[in-house]
């Protein structure tokens, strides 16, 4: 009887074994290589560490700066000497990319670029996007910023006048080496909507602020 339990006993393991499914069985091949995709965090972003395409566009350079392009715009990411930038850097309005000229659109410069000895930073008009949170620490000498004006050359037109000023609406100004970015169609504390003149300080100099 003994005997006759022990091969039942068996028998059932060896079924209980044949029939377990495919995925129960493929943590005994744990140990080999898993095929994976190429991630924009991976594969991707080395590619763009050597100075090629990126997953936000194609790096170049141009007047000592660097920069991202994509779509005809151009963000500015960082120094190529930032050993020789002192004093006022200007940034120009476009860059060229190789293949023609990007207009330059944003600043963000990424973590990591310094440039201590600039004082003063000139952006232009066409700027709709500023990382002010990475300035700090990428211009810690910084003492003012100046956006390029949008008013009209005498001459040109009332229709020119117009749209420059709603350029300038769009984007940002400054006073008095201080930036300051559109806050039309915002809405303040309270619910209000802001006038569509209305002005929202987003940097000061440092020896400003208390």
């Amino acid at each position: 009887m003994a005997a006759s339990r022990i091969v039942s006993v068996m028998l059932a393991m060896l079924l209980a074994v044949t029939m377990l499914p495919a995925a129960g069985l493929q943590t005994a091949y744990a140990d080999e290589p898993a095929n994976r995709p190429a991630t924009s965090g991976g594969d991707v972003a080395l590619e763009g560490a050597n100075g090629g395409s990126t997953a936000g566009g194609t790096e170049v350079a141009d007047g000592g700066l660097r920069y991202v392009v994509a779509d005809g715009a151009a963000t500015l990411v960082g120094f190529e000497d930032s050993a020789s930038l002192e004093g006022a850097l200007a940034v120009p309005e476009t860059v060229a990319d190789g293949s023609g000229t990007a207009t330059v659109k944003a600043v963000g410069v990424a973590d990591g670029q310094v440039a201590d000895k600039v004082t003063a930073l000139a952006l232009p008009q066409t700027v709709e996007v500023i990382q002010t949170e990475g300035l700090a620490a990428a211009l810690p000498a910084l003492a003012s910023i100046e956006v390029a004006s949008g008013a009209a050359a005498e001459g040109d037109g009332d229709a020119a006048a117009a749209e420059a000023g709603a350029a300038g609406k769009a984007g940002y100004s400054s006073v008095a080496g201080m930036l300051f970015r559109s806050a039309a169609g915002q809405a303040s504390s309270d619910g209000t909507a802001f006038a569509e003149d209305a002005l929202e300080l987003v940097w000061a100099p440092p020896a400003m602020v208390v």
